[in-house]
């Protein structure tokens, strides 16, 4: 298997988290829970592979699901984070107990009687191998919640925040008459 890498492709999140949850859902006049989406408009892309962002989400939203047995509240989040994007996946399922939050992106760890305990690990393997974050808080009360801090994709010629001048400044270099 090769290394990931941070990607110098952007990938728009608002769609591909509607798009993603829904499809594993199922119909919406079938559902007996709730989506409930907290996008922020100004969201940036992140520098991350849509497939691989796709993987990202399908096995969150997943697992949440089976958490949840059909009924709750699946809430995905995405908002802007300083020079990156926070991604929330949280549920109002059964949660993890502290065993399974302990080993829980672990590979072939699962709490299953069928699957391989590969979701959770592949998605901790893709955050970190773009230079992300990921933070399980879970209580069986409650249910769990995934934050993930993903790289923004910040291209040079980009007119969104994060430009050029602000890079320029970030090494230490002066701007003048900018």
């Amino acid at each position: 298997s090769h290394p990931l890498a941070p990607s110098r492709e952007a990938t728009e999140l608002p769609q591909l988290i509607r798009a993603t949850a829904s499809n594993l859902a199922g119909p919406e006049e079938e559902r007996h829970l709730k989506l409930q989406y907290e996008i922020a408009p100004d969201l940036r892309p992140v520098a991350v592979e849509a497939y691989q962002m796709r993987q990202i989400l399908e096995n969150l939203v997943e697992n949440a699901l089976r958490a949840m047995a059909g009924q709750g509240v699946l809430t995905l989040a995405a908002s802007n984070d300083g020079h990156g994007v926070l991604l929330i996946v949280k549920d109002t399922g059964q949660g993890m107990d502290p065993e399974t939050q302990a080993h829980a992106l672990e590979p072939f760890y699962t709490t299953r009687d069928t699957g391989t305990g590969l979701g959770l690990y592949v998605v901790n393997r893709i955050v970190k191998a773009v230079g992300g974050t990921i933070e399980l808080t879970s209580s069986e009360t409650e249910g769990t919640c995934f934050s993930i801090r993903l790289p923004a994709y910040d291209h040079p010629s980009s007119s969104r925040s994060g430009n050029l001048g602000a890079r320029v400044q970030r090494k230490g270099t002066k701007v003048i008459g900018s």
